[in-house]
């Protein structure tokens, strides 16, 4: 497959995480990112540049002090355990973390659960697993 995606994101880009030297794999510039449901094939791009620091997941929500950046519910969030607010990417300078955000059935990082409210350094090729809705994580610099 060489489609690219509207962020410019191919296969040939993708890397096995036993691959990267370091998780620290973007810098100050504009960074794609691309969120894959392994279930229901959802696909969900994100640009973080420099002055964006977060990217909420959840279910979309009718409290207005509930934003999502993405939503989930199309992709069966709601029977996944995926939480109104459930879990958000955060940048700090060169790195990316997540941050459960005390979700109903959790956050799960490569197998490992998250500790609510703690943060998580996430790099590329990661496997997330919001609830019961297991994702990849693929990052490129643009």
């Amino acid at each position: 497959m060489d489609e690219r995606s509207t962020l410019g994101i191919v296969p040939s880009d993708y890397k096995p995480p036993t691959q990267a030297k370091s998780k620290r794999v973007f810098t100050d510039i504009v960074t794609s990112c691309q969120l894959m449901l392994e279930n229901g094939g959802g696909l969900f791009e994100f640009p973080l540049p420099p002055d964006k620091t977060t990217v909420t997941i959840g279910r979309k929500s009718d409290y207005p002090n509930e934003p999502v950046s993405i939503n989930l519910a199309p992709f069966n969030g709601f029977e996944f355990g995926v939480s109104r607010t459930h879990a958000r990417f955060e940048r700090a300078g060169s790195r990316l973390f997540l941050r459960d955000l005390a979700s109903t059935n959790g956050t799960w990082l490569n197998g490992d659960r998250l500790t609510a409210h703690h943060v998580y350094e996430v790099a590329h090729g990661d496997r997330i697993e919001f609830g019961r809705l297991p994702a990849k994580l693929y990052i490129k610099e643009t």
